[in-house]
């Protein structure tokens, strides 16, 4: 039997059925946050870009040589928050970069900048593979994404009719900052509307992640 494996949360697990990758700032990770968690990403978050960003993205490249991290991020791209937006894209950028280094998967943030968000990705030589996040959008999004080489990630808020048209195993399911969110209800309603097993689910996205890794791995 496959555990849930939720590819986003912020909140950590005790729940021995649960794979959780976790997501921390780098100062939360400097701190100590999160040190009991097998599995973590850790990433500087666009809402919070500022003076401190750049004392925090010094640290980064030493804490993305610790195992627990699995993945980089959330960093990305959002045009609704207050954080200057040209600050942001050179923050995601210098991360991609070190994301490219390091060869672990990055997990995306992007609120209405998705043309921003495929200029840049298209100038990280040696991407690893992205994830975007807490996908709400429509299908023709999704598909352009997609053939962008993305990987898409859904919670609870999902669109139906976006993941009606992917096929099971070429995306991920998480909670977010849901704290009183269950992955495994999550994980049943997908497999309902897929017409597959709750098993089948976990066992194509637990494929997929390994498939990521192993991609990481050989570039």
């Amino acid at each position: 039997m496959h555990a849930y494996l939720d590819i986003h949360t912020h909140h950590a697990t005790i729940n021995p059925l649960v794979e959780a990758v976790v997501c921390l700032e780098p100062s939360q990770f400097m701190k100590g946050v999160g040190a009991d968690c097998c599995s973590l990403s850790v990433g500087h978050h666009p809402w919070r870009v500022g003076p401190q960003s750049g004392a925090e993205l010094a640290t980064m490249a030493q804490i993305l040589q610790d195992k627990r991290v699995v993945a980089v991020g959330e960093i990305g791209l959002d045009k609704l928050c207050e954080a200057d937006f040209l600050q942001q894209q050179e923050l995601f950028k210098a991360q991609l970069r070190m994301a490219a280094c390091v060869q672990k998967p990055v997990i995306v943030h992007c609120v209405k900048a998705w043309d921003e968000l495929l200029s840049i990705l298209s100038l990280i030589d040696n991407l690893p593979p992205v994830v975007v996040h807490g996908f709400r959008g429509k299908p023709q999004l999704a598909h352009q994404l997609v053939c962008h080489g993305a990987y898409l990630s859904f919670g609870a808020h999902f669109n139906a009719q976006t993941l009606a048209d992917l096929p099971v195993g070429s995306f991920f399911l998480e909670t977010d900052d849901d704290k009183d969110a269950d992955i495994a209800n999550l994980y049943s309603q997908v497999a309902e509307l897929k017409g597959v097993s709750v098993e089948v689910l976990k066992s194509a996205i637990r494929k997929l992640w390994d498939d990521l890794n192993a991609q990481c791995n050989i570039i």
